[in-house]
């Protein structure tokens, strides 16, 4: 929580070599920031200009800044060559939105060996890079090199579709990739039971900077969100050159026949991405078919060469059998069992997917274990989701909740006892607390 009356210091949990600090007087009532240190997934792309580079810094805060931030960060050296700091110009540069800028204004010092250090009022998003000095600077070429840097290559946006996790819904899974790993990310997508859509890819984007993309439906279109998901968090999270960068999110069809439309939006400042539209009569959207033949039979004319046979769109009949049209996530059970006082304001998708967030990747095999979910079964699952540990996560949740006979006050227990088994005691108490008051986990819980 930022004090305008005191200065205040925050050392980077992801480098403690990186230290922002705020001086009193900074802003004028207090506020809650997010700051975070973005490391750069640097290209292989031979560098003629670029002698080194720091992380971005991104600061998210609401109020503007009244005096100048100060930021320490350790600069890293291109390997390729031998670089002498010193003799560098050292260049502040600002990432906003889907554009670059370098801040001639602002003052870049270096400190001590790889350490430099800069102020600036401006932020979202600022990192520095010590450039090659020449007696004839090009802004221009030294864009290029940064934007090389960063390995910015061309990205597209698909669409995929699949069951939903209810009777009468689909799963819509929305994913930003390069467009050289298209292919790849087709065939991933298929073991995970998942179809692109046909027609539905975007032309070809530029991600400058981490970017987040939001993704809703078009209003009182065809079809609509299941109520378990927020329409305003649902959004993408894209770093240049990153992996499985994606959404999802399930829909129920409405009783309108008219084009489907799924809008994408760069946040905050809501500028048009992409829009994928197709017939949903076209995809048998809604329809849960007995015999998945038939469900790829209704497709194969959205996509050529599809065959009636191909098992595309299968899942186990034991989860069709624990599944109600009338419930929600939070009170999917085995059949026969009974609830009392569900905690239907916590146990919804939108939170499970932000627990699964605070989970790392080396404690998944762990987390499934306390919450008794058997090897075979977490093996099963590892084999399925080996290429996004997101979606893995989220299997296990899943799983975990399907086996709970209900979800309650006793179910949080076990939820939060697992946790703190793999040291999360801090997450473990948010989950106490937020589960008490009945609401979803919100990215702000784990903030504060």
């Amino acid at each position: 929580m930022m004090d305008p009356g005191k200065e205040i210091s925050h050392i980077c949990p992801q480098n403690p070599n990186v230290l922002v600090t705020f001086p009193a007087g900074t802003v004028t009532a207090q506020e809650s920031m997010l700051i975070q240190l973005e490391p750069v997934r640097r290209s292989k792309v031979p560098l003629a200009e670029v002698r080194g580079y720091t992380d971005t810094v991104y600061i998210q805060h609401d109020q503007a800044f009244l005096k100048p931030v100060q930021v320490k960060i350790p600069l890293t050296r291109i390997e390729e060559v031998e670089v002498d700091l010193t003799s560098c110009e050292l260049l502040c540069v600002h990432f906003e939105e889907d554009e670059i800028s370098i801040k001639e204004d602002i003052k870049v010092e270096l400190l001590s060996g790889n350490i430099c250090s800069f102020k600036t009022t401006q932020f979202s998003r600022n990192g520095v890079y010590a450039m090659k000095k020449t007696l004839r600077r090009s802004l221009k070429r030294i864009m290029q090199e940064i934007k090389r840097l960063h390995g910015m290559s061309p990205h597209i946006i698909s669409v995929f579709i699949g069951k939903g996790y209810k009777q009468g819904t689909w799963r819509i899974h929305a994913e930003v990739l390069e467009q050289s790993d298209l292919q790849k990310t087709i065939e991933k997508r298929k073991k995970m039971d998942l179809m692109e859509l046909p027609k539905c890819r975007s032309p070809s984007l530029t991600v400058v900077r981490v970017t987040k993309i939001k993704v809703s439906l078009s209003k009182d279109g065809p079809l609509a969100l299941c109520r378990d998901y927020v329409k305003d968090d649902i959004a993408i999270e894209v770093i240049p050159g990153g992996e499985d960068q994606f959404t999802y999110f399930d829909i129920k069809k409405t009783n309108k026949d008219e084009e489907a439309k799924i809008i994408f939006n760069a946040k905050p400042s809501g500028k048009k991405l992409h829009t994928a539209r197709f017939d949903p009569r076209d995809m048998n959207m809604g329809v849960i078919c007995p015999d998945p033949a038939s469900l790829v039979a209704g497709i194969a004319k959205a996509i050529p060469g599809t065959k009636s046979g191909t098992n595309m769109l299968t899942f186990s009949e034991s989860k069709k059998e624990k599944i109600n049209t009338t419930t929600t996530l939070s009170t999917v059970s085995p059949v026969g069992s009974e609830r009392s006082e569900t905690l239907t304001g916590f146990f919804c998708d939108s939170s499970m997917l932000i627990l699964a967030k605070q989970i790392y990747v080396d404690d998944i095999r762990d987390f499934a274990t306390y919450l008794k979910i058997p090897k075979s079964v977490f093996m099963d699952f590892k084999t399925k989701y080996s290429g996004s540990t997101k979606e893995l996560k989220l299997a296990i949740m899943d799983h975990w909740l399907d086996n709970q006979p209900s979800l309650d006050k006793m179910a949080v227990d076990k939820l939060c006892k697992a946790l703190k088994e793999i040291d999360l005691n801090r997450i473990a108490e948010i989950v106490k607390r937020v589960a008490g008051e009945n609401r979803d986990l919100r990215r702000g819980d784990f903030e504060k």
